[in-house]
């Protein structure tokens, strides 16, 4: 095969799928339920440090870690913080791995620390998956997912569960997330949120099947719902996020609170920004995905299987193109994914380009607001 350039050869190469590997794609079942508890059963986790309350929390906030004590404080006293609510538990997920008997730089920061809402594990191998692992070791009625780079609004709990109180149908509610650059917003513990109104929206999932928003992180999840679906998918995707949230919705529910509580960090260590290679891998198992999706969701499917893979196969090109204008600022070779996922690369008409417009941003505006 000829190459236009070094760049498409190494991404061929590195992400070439054989026809047994595209098969595999095309056949695999994303909303297959799975038992959270078998997961990596064999690997056990350690409480370090702290002890259970021997009273079941409304909320267990699952704070994951891999060997940034630095970050983790900061991710730690947000949660600490919180204004106005304080009925919660806090799961410190250590995924490093390190030998028990070792005491790592992380276990030294929980010591020192020292607050009883904390319950530090320590896995004795890394694990796969280590969101399933923090919702096993919780025990409350509501989880919520919370990176060791990222930060809780002062106002968070308070504003989450008021609304779910309020609503009980509720059984996933995001929030919105505001993105910070590095280092910690100045006045971010202002807590400014805590006296605003907050609407709640529930949200059509089958928006999930053309585009996803990454609002998982900070969402509340009512804990039962998420072991009985089985959590993120066993499949080595590059996009369980994705798969996990629209798997929830497809099971259950999804609602929006339009606040921003949820404290994204952007930095350069992060591996979703570093790798043009590692997003070649995601928006192929993404369109692969999407056609799952479309299928689970729309039947008309069948019937009108080129217009509905045409439409998914728009998305990710539209999405390559986001991402080569945006933060990322790299840019994915088309012919190569064409390649990739045995398709001829594609010209849209206007006309086209309008009606899959229209269909995805009907999907993305659906909200319906609740209360009214």
């Amino acid at each position: 095969m000829k190459y236009k350039s070094k760049e498409e050869q190494e991404q061929y190469e590195r992400f070439h799928y054989s026809e047994e590997e595209r098969k595999k794609l095309e056949g695999y079942d994303f909303f297959q339920k799975q038992e959270l508890s078998a997961k990596e059963s064999d690997i056990p986790s350690v409480l370090a440090w702290g002890q259970k309350s021997g009273s079941t929390p409304l909320v267990s906030v699952i704070l994951t870690t891999y060997k940034r004590p630095q970050m983790l404080r900061e991710a730690l006293e947000s949660v600490l913080m919180q204004k106005g609510f304080g009925d919660f538990e806090i799961i410190v997920a250590d995924n490093e791995g390190a030998d028990l008997q070792v005491k790592t730089d992380t276990h030294r920061l929980i010591e020192e620390i020292n607050d009883k809402r904390i319950l530090y594990y320590r896995h004795a191998k890394t694990v796969a998956n280590n969101f399933d692992r923090g919702a096993m070791l919780a025990d409350g009625e509501w989880i919520c997912f919370l990176h060791d780079d990222d930060l809780l609004s002062p106002a968070y709990m308070k504003k989450m569960t008021e609304a779910v109180k309020q609503y009980p149908e509720i059984n996933w509610l995001s929030c919105s997330p505001k993105e910070f650059r590095d280092r910690m917003p100045q006045g971010w513990q202002s807590a400014e949120e805590i006296n605003e109104g907050c609407k709640i929206y529930k949200v059509n999932p089958r928006y999930y099947s053309f585009w996803f928003d990454g609002k998982w992180q900070g969402a509340f999840i009512r804990r039962k719902c998420y072991v009985q679906m089985g959590g993120f998918p066993n499949y080595n995707s590059g996009m369980a996020d994705y798969v996990m949230t629209a798997k929830f919705a497809y099971y259950f529910n999804h609602y929006e609170c339009g606040l921003p509580l949820y404290l994204t960090r952007i930095w350069g260590g992060q591996d979703s920004s570093s790798s043009a290679g590692l997003w070649m891998n995601i928006c192929i198992k993404e369109y692969f995905f999407y056609r799952y999706a479309v299928g689970k969701y729309f039947k008309t499917a069948k019937i009108f299987k080129t217009f509905w893979a045409n439409l998914c196969f728009y998305q990710i090109m539209t999405k390559m193109e986001l991402m080569e204008r945006g933060s990322h600022g790299f840019a994915l070779n088309r012919e190569a994914f064409c390649r990739l996922i045995g398709e001829k690369n594609k010209k849209f008409t206007k006309l086209q380009k309008g009606i899959y417009h229209l269909i995805v941003d009907h999907y993305k505006k659906a909200k319906r607001e609740i209360g009214k």
